[in-house]
């Protein structure tokens, strides 16, 4: 069976399994932009699972090869999927995997199945999917001063091209430095506080 054949059965099956779930939408070829270049990166398959106001992705890799899965399409796949934002990922390989991969599909987070296994999950409550988010409740930024101006009373904060600091500003900083925070595999509920530092000169007018 070619690639394109085990990805049409993934999908037909899917789409049997969630015929009556409207709050869940697939698709085919999905493009998602990277974090960090922007560039548009695809998934064979993305499930898009609506849950009061927040939608979870859930991306698919669909791999057909004459070999089993290694580690090197493990860490491809969840660095893939880590940078374009996706909350879960699963490979479905036709081969099934090698013990290594895995392993560090386990410390990844990466949930592996074989096309046989496919008929058989439960797309949304299975046991092996954890969907948890994280955001931002509140950012505050301290500023040390030069010891020597002690004449200052107050400032504001610039940008190199000379817009001013605002707090959007400051949340898109936090936010892109918690993205890059590991998630825990056993995510709790709750809050915690999160200190970045940066050790660029600042100046103030």
């Amino acid at each position: 069976m070619k690639k394109g054949s085990s990805l049409e059965v993934l999908i037909e099956t899917i789409e049997r399994l969630l015929l009556d779930d409207d709050t869940v939408k697939i698709t085919r070829n999905a493009k998602l932009p990277d974090k960090i270049t922007g560039r548009l990166r695809e998934h064979d398959v993305l499930l898009q699972v609506a849950r009061g106001h927040h939608t979870f992705k859930i991306g698919i890799e669909c791999r057909d090869r004459s070999r089993k899965a290694g580690v090197s399409q493990v860490e491809e796949f969840a660095f893939k999927c880590r940078e374009t934002g996706v909350d879960q990922g699963v490979i479905v390989s036709s081969t099934g995997f090698s013990k290594t991969a895995m392993v560090k599909a386990a410390h990844h987070g990466i949930r592996c199945l074989t096309l046989d296994e496919v008929d058989g999950f439960d797309w949304l409550v299975a046991p092996g999917i954890v969907v948890a988010t994280r955001s931002i409740s509140r950012v505050g930024c301290h500023i040390k001063l030069d010891t020597r101006r002690r004449d200052i009373k107050s400032y504001t904060l610039f940008i190199d091209d000379g817009r001013r600091v605002t707090e959007a500003d400051l949340r898109a900083t936090a936010q892109a430095s918690l993205d890059h925070v590991k998630q825990t595999e056993s995510p709790e509920k709750g809050s915690s506080t999160l200190i970045f530092l940066s050790t660029r000169n600042l100046y103030t007018l």
